[in-house]
């Protein structure tokens, strides 16, 4: 045994020899070589150490609360994650590709603290902790949906086929940030188009008239997502309503005729006026013409209406000019000179208004 022993001893000596020689003895190549001298695996090879990856990344200081929090794990087996923000805990959930993915809402001006503890092949654990805070916002935004200037779009009503979308924010914002955060989804499918009144409404209306019995959902997702300088929305938005039947009124100013069509079929023609002409104001200081001009006028037999009208005109713009197109639809195309119309609440006429040549 003595005698192993000194040869033992000499084999490590001759070992050292040679590893001095010309100079020392060259390091790792890399991080994952330097558990050579620890757990083997099953093979009797050493252990690849285990990889963690946490997004958003530690020490980051304006993350958007929409933002998932996500954990890959390379190398090794996820045993727990923990995301806290003080008392305040995050759930989550493993996905099919093996990643943990936050399921909990984050709140603005938080800081968030992620521990997460995996194993390597031998079973060895590792833990790692990092945190990042939520940005936070100078100002939040808020959405409403309205039928026109003076009423709600209510969730669940009908409308008449030239109703729009009208979407209003509570303050300014940035108009590509705030398309890109509103869906619109209707069934059937149709094509449309944004329209800015100002910086804070935009209208969203399609290529031609609704089809009777339309569905229109309208999702405003503006949590999380920047619309200004400093300025963030404060929580998602949506609605839905459908179109009753197509019920539409086209005046003829010089001939001085109305036709009245529904779903496309004309059912009726009648003698019309549209009075002498003029202006008055709105409740909110706006402009009303109602005169001659290509602006919404109203049909008045009560054989044609179902329920009670609105009084109040809702002028749908053409899609050219300052328009946006939605980018989830096709390029929607119309005549040069789109009409003006009056979209009307259960059941009410639209009226087209055009001037004689």
């Amino acid at each position: 045994m003595i005698q192993r022993r000194k040869v033992i001893i000499g084999t490590l000596g001759v070992a050292a020899a040679a590893a001095t020689v010309g100079g020392s003895a060259p390091g790792p190549a890399n991080a994952e070589t330097t558990t050579a001298a620890g757990p083997e695996e099953k093979g009797g090879g050493p252990v690849t150490p285990v990889r963690l990856s946490v997004t958003p990344g530690t020490g980051s200081k304006t993350v958007s609360p929409s933002t998932p929090i996500v954990v890959t794990v390379r190398d090794g087996d996820l045993q727990s994650v923990a995301v806290t923000a003080g008392p305040a805990k995050i759930a989550g959930s493993v996905q099919a590709d093996g990643t943990w993915r936050s399921t909990g809402k984050l709140a603005y001006g938080k800081t968030y603290r992620v521990v997460v503890t995996a194993t390597d092949r031998s079973g060895a654990a590792k833990q790692e902790t990092s945190s990042f805070t939520t940005v936070k916002p100078q100002h939040l935004i808020e959405t409403t949906f309205r039928a026109n200037a003076m009423s709600s779009l209510k969730k669940g009503q009908a409308y008449g086929a030239g109703q729009p979308v009208i979407i209003a924010f509570s303050r300014a914002v940035n108009k590509k940030a705030a398309e890109k955060a509103i869906e619109i989804t209707t069934s059937p499918a149709v094509e449309g188009k944004f329209y800015w009144a100002d910086g804070r409404t935009v209208h969203w209306r399609p290529a031609r008239y609704w089809a009777g019995g339309t569905s229109v959902t309208v999702n405003v997702n503006l949590f999380g997502v920047r619309l200004g300088n400093g300025v963030y929305g404060e929580k998602n938005a949506s609605t839905r309503f459908t179109i009753g039947r197509q019920l539409i009124a086209i005046t003829d100013n010089k001939a001085h005729l109305t036709k009245v069509y529904i779903n496309g079929k004309l059912v009726r023609t009648m003698k019309c006026s549209l009075g002498k002409g003029g202006s008055t104001t709105g409740a909110n200081g706006q402009a009303w013409a109602t005169g001659p001009s290509p602006t919404a006028s109203t049909v008045t037999d009560r054989r044609l209406r179902s329920g009670r009208p609105s009084s109040a005109s809702i002028p749908v713009h053409p899609l050219g000019g300052n328009s946006r197109r939605n980018t989830s639809t096709q390029t929607a195309r119309l005549p040069a000179a789109a009409p003006h119309v009056q979209a009307r609440a259960r059941g009410g006429v639209p009226i087209v208004s055009r001037r004689g040549p």
